[in-house]
C-alpha cells in the first residue's frame, strides 16, 4: 500500500525522526528549505539563510522512503520553536 502525502506549498512542516530528532522544513513552490533542526537533548540549530534542501519532489520520495512522520505547523507554532 502506498501512502501518497499531499504537500501544500508555502507551508511549515515538521518531520519527526524515531529517536526524538526533527526538522523544520519550509515548503516553495518548487523547492523545500530547511529552517532548523534538533538533534535528540541538543538544542535547536536555526539557519540564518534560506538553506536549499531538495526539490519537494525529491523531499516527498525521501519521506516515503525513510518512513518519517510529518506535521503542518503553523506560524504561531513556528515562532515559538524558534524562539
Amino acid at each position: 500500500m502506498k501512502i501518497k502525502i499531499k504537500i501544500k506549498p508555502r507551508t511549515y512542516y515538521k518531520l519527526l525522526y524515531n529517536n526524538g530528532s526533527y526538522d523544520i522544513i519550509y515548503t516553495g513552490t518548487k523547492c523545500a528549505y530547511l529552517i532548523a533542526y534538533k538533534l535528540g537533548n541538543q538544542p535547536l540549530v536555526k539557519y540564518t539563510k534560506k538553506f536549499k534542501w531538495k526539490t519537494i519532489r525529491g523531499w516527498q520520495e525521501y519521506i516515503k522512503r525513510c518512513n518519517i512522520k510529518t506535521k503542518i505547523m503553523s506560524k504561531g507554532d513556528l515562532f515559538l520553536e524558534l524562539l
